[in-house]
């Protein structure tokens, strides 16, 4: 009798274990020497070690390159630089290096990306030759297939993910004009011609002309598409959309006379104007137009539970390491996931399963206990049991039990519901009836700059 009651002890302590979620600390936006950073992969790695991070996925450029071609001639006669990138570099040596890392150690899950630049164009303005949106970056993380690479539908990828165009062999009828009427110059011309058409392939757009969000939405679709038995499609969110990224320096030497400058304008209503994509990141440079209470991913959100768009947006905290001043630390995300390994941390990312947080080198705002309607509910996760009353309980406090002075809002469908301003550690408790239509709950922290919290909505049916 002991032996059946020992059994069945040890069955539901075995169901419960396995009911329960772990959390752990994931930072995104890494740079290495393979693109713009300064340190090596494996010195990433190590990094990461020194400061418990679990999980660390890079981005590395994937292309760092501008060209200019002038017309009729774009194709033969231009300009161009290229600075070190993934495709530069090899996608074969980033791969096999992330993969040899994940082998060789297990305490840090090292998982690839690429930060994209799908499209830049050319303007002339008072007397200056502008590249504009070169900064205008979106994220693909989880790409561990190197023909994706080459497939990314994006400006310098056009030998290889671009179409051929019938028309552009249009200079064969020339060519064969020129032998049968033994033109020469009929037969001059059409090697020019296709000379100036090859590669004979090319993208919807070019970098001579703005074409606003297409190029964005056209990789947005790409990556969606993207379904295999073999690897989970990978993760594309937009990368700083509130950056003010204008920079007053020569990428090339002067052309027809002009000076040559970059110019990035802050891009975050483009999330309003795409579909689709995963999310965007909140901090460092996210959270004062688009996470605001009220702002556009609140706009999102809504429009989401009216059925405007077909999945929900989750925030992102990105630390851009490598670039920015900031320590590898700073901003990150706590992820929730049983099991601790590559799946699952991309599937708990995809499905909005973490809060973002924002934090200085001594200490971390952190969500403790956290209970939707008494039960263990995921953030990023839609409630469906029915419930009278909605109930959202939790603990606020640092890492390291400092009492400072915090501010918690939760904010349904865009609007504050409740709000408190108090020392920690706070207990929260905030309780309703249950809203008739599909609504979304999120919590806001905010305490000294730059201690910043911001969970993912939890829905409502």
């Amino acid at each position: 009798m002991k032996k059946i009651v020992l059994c069945i002890i040890l069955f539901f302590s075995f169901l419960e274990a396995e009911n329960q979620y772990q959390k752990i600390s994931c930072v995104l936006h890494v740079h290495s020497n393979f693109s713009s950073g300064k340190n090596s992969v494996e010195e990433v790695v190590d990094l990461a070690k020194q400061h418990n991070i679990d999980c660390v996925i890079m981005a590395d450029h994937l292309f760092r390159e501008v060209e200019y071609g002038l017309w009729p001639f774009r194709r033969i006669v231009k300009k161009s630089v290229s600075l070190p990138s993934v495709m530069k570099n090899g996608v074969d040596k980033y791969l096999s290096k992330i993969e040899v890392i994940n082998k060789i150690q297990t305490d840090v899950i090292l998982i690839s990306g690429v930060e994209i630049t799908p499209h830049y164009f050319w303007s002339i303005e008072e007397g200056t030759l502008v590249v504009n949106n070169l900064h205008k970056h979106m994220l693909v993380l989880g790409i561990n297939n190197k023909k994706l690479f080459y497939s990314l539908p994006v400006i310098g990828n056009e030998l290889t993910a671009g179409k051929i165009k019938i028309l552009s062999f249009w200079p064969a009828i020339l060519l064969f004009l020129g032998i049968f009427l033994k033109s020469k110059l009929f037969v001059i011309l059409s090697i020019i011609f296709m000379m100036m058409n090859y590669p004979f392939k090319y993208l919807y757009f070019d970098q001579y002309k703005n074409f606003f969000e297409f190029p964005y939405q056209n990789l947005i679709n790409y990556v969606t598409s993207i379904n295999s038995k073999n690897f989970i499609t990978p993760l594309i969110i937009w990368a700083h959309p509130e950056a003010i990224n204008y920079e007053k320096r020569i990428l090339l030497k002067k052309i027809r006379g002009l000076s040559v400058y970059t110019c990035t304008k802050p891009y975050y209503e483009s999330l309003l104007k795409t579909y689709d994509y995963d999310g965007f990141a909140i901090f460092a440079e996210g959270y004062r137009e688009v996470g605001s209470i009220g702002g556009i991913w609140d706009r999102i959100l809504n429009e989401y539970c009216r059925g405007i768009r077909k999945k929900p947006v989750f925030c992102y905290s990105e630390v851009d390491y490598g670039e920015s001043l900031d320590e590898l630390f700073v901003r990150k995300n706590i992820v929730y996931l049983k099991q601790k390994d590559y799946k699952n941390v991309l599937v708990a990312l995809k499905n909005g399963n973490f809060y973002a947080l924002w934090r200085d080198k001594e200490k971390e705002l952190v969500i403790k206990e956290f209970k939707f309607c008494d039960e263990d509910v995921l953030f990023g996760s839609t409630y469906t049991k029915n419930v009278d009353k909605i109930k959202i309980k939790f603990k606020v406090c640092f890492d390291n039990n400092a009492e400072l002075l915090v501010k918690v809002f939760i904010i349904k469908n865009g609007e504050v519901v409740f709000e408190k301003e108090s020392v920690t550690p706070q207990e929260i408790f905030y309780e309703e009836e249950k809203p008739k239509t599909k609504s979304y709950y999120r919590i806001f922290i905010q305490s000294s700059y730059p201690h910043m919290l911001a969970t993912n909505p939890i829905f409502v049916n």
